[in-house]
């Protein structure tokens, strides 16, 4: 008896023979959010419900086919707006992490900001680095304390905080805090968890909170880190900063930073995607949360 198809293929190819085809149009008419949303909602549902199915290798390739058209649709930089390489190794898939790894054992990665409110997410990723990672993210050795007390402040001042979420869990974060009044300045910093590092994720963050800082108007950017920092010194290089050393310390620069439509376009498909697959999660976690063991004694007791 022949296999029937699973659903969600069939809506998966449909969409991309029907939908993608104006896409071109969309762009020169300037109303891209609508078509772009959809895209990313089908193609999300897309994945999740052909993980549920039991055939992740279908829908992982169901969905790189339609985020590969969704980024198509990011325009080619305009001459304003400074060249960047691409944010997302070829070693890693944009959602599902290292390629080497089996289908089925791939983790969720997505990027998206963290709100006030949130602040319990950085916390622990904070504390989870280890005495090195501390000493590279804060140029010196900090404790507990510390960290619990900056990352309770840290959403609610002027900048942007974006994490790195690997399954649901904050693994990685780009800050990008204002130095001017008119915000035309900005120094950013990163950290991620020792155990997440060398997968191409540093990258990516780097190019979203440039992608970010552009957006909202600043001119320069620059991070101070300590020289042994080669790792992000390294992103920084790849990314065109000019790097200058001073003793132990480090400082890496971009200047005459301008937003254009490539850039727009990047940090919208990355934060609406990284939502969404959020808001899934979470509804996901709060039904197994309900059908749970646990929670189904309570409810006998409570009756």
């Amino acid at each position: 008896m022949k296999r029937r198809p699973a659903r969600t293929s069939r809506i998966g190819q449909s969409f991309h023979r029907r939908d993608f085809h104006h896409q071109s149009h969309v762009s020169r008419t300037g109303q891209p959010c609508a078509r772009l949303f959809v895209i990313a909602s089908v193609a999300v549902h897309n994945y999740f419900a052909g993980r549920e199915a039991h055939d992740p290798k279908a829908a992982e390739a169901i969905f790189g086919q339609a985020r590969h058209q969704f980024m198509r649709f990011s325009p080619s930089a305009t001459s304003a707006e400074p060249a960047l390489p691409d944010p997302i190794p070829a070693i890693d898939d944009p959602l599902t992490g290292p390629v080497h790894s089996p289908a089925a054992m791939r983790p969720i990665v997505f990027t998206r900001r963290l709100h006030p409110g949130e602040h319990r997410l950085l916390e622990r990723h904070l504390l989870r680095l280890d005495t090195l990672s501390r000493r590279l993210r804060f140029g010196n050795v900090v404790n507990d304390t510390f960290v619990a007390r900056y990352a309770e402040t840290s959403l609610d001042v002027g900048g942007l905080v974006l994490g790195l979420f690997v399954d649901g869990e904050v693994r990685g974060v780009a800050e990008l805090r204002f130095t001017t009044r008119d915000g035309d300045q900005a120094e950013i910093a990163f950290s991620i968890e020792p155990d997440f590092q060398g997968f191409g994720h540093g990258t990516r963050l780097f190019g979203r909170i440039v992608d970010a800082a552009r957006n909202r108007g600043v001119r320069r950017l620059w991070l101070t880190c300590l020289t042994e920092n080669r790792r992000i010194l390294a992103i920084a290089r790849r990314f065109g900063a000019t790097v200058k050393l001073f003793g132990n310390e480090a400082t890496a620069e971009l200047l005459d930073q301008h937003p254009g439509q490539g850039s727009l376009t990047r940090e919208w498909a990355e934060e609406s995607t990284g939502q969404l697959i959020a808001l899934i999660d979470r509804r996901r976690r709060r039904l197994a949360e309900l059908l749970s063991p646990s929670a189904g004694a309570s409810t006998q007791a409570l009756s």
